[in-house]
């Protein structure tokens, strides 16, 4: 849950793409998974994504009202590596939670994320470099 969150920057939405991933996984789950963590990481924010473009979309038409905060969202601002990962782009950070938190690797995330195997070695570099950078002017 908190890898989806720092992924996503919320944990608006959070535990319903959490949800939806392992009903997923219970209807079609590949034979030859190696990572369950990965994999059920991959799906649910795949939902959080799906669930974003619809609101948005709902939103738009003003079908919807906009969400209340949810409770750990102020927690979780106030870590510093959360407060950090929000001001990265949502793929910078979600290249950086599911390599460094989940643990998936450079295949991996090529694979699930459909991005190119070349591409997803410099864009971590990338993402950890700005990283870096945004932490030392917080704190310096």
């Amino acid at each position: 849950m908190r890898a989806l969150a720092a992924a996503a920057g919320t944990y608006e939405g959070v535990e319903d793409a959490i949800q939806e991933a392992f009903a997923v996984a219970l209807q079609r789950s590949p034979a030859d998974l190696r990572s369950a963590e990965a994999w059920l990481f991959v799906v649910a924010l795949n939902s959080l994504r799906s669930q974003r473009r619809r609101f948005r979309l709902a939103s738009r038409l003003r079908l919807v009202r906009p969400p209340e905060p949810h409770e750990l969202d102020d927690a979780m601002r106030r870590a510093d590596v959360i407060s950090t990962l929000q001001l990265l782009s949502e793929r910078e950070r979600t290249l950086l939670v599911a390599k460094y938190y989940v643990g998936l690797t450079q295949d991996e995330l090529a694979r699930h994320l459909n991005i190119p195997r070349g591409t997803v070695s410099s864009a971590i570099s990338r993402a950890a470099a700005r990283f870096r950078e945004l932490e030392s002017r917080r704190s310096g």
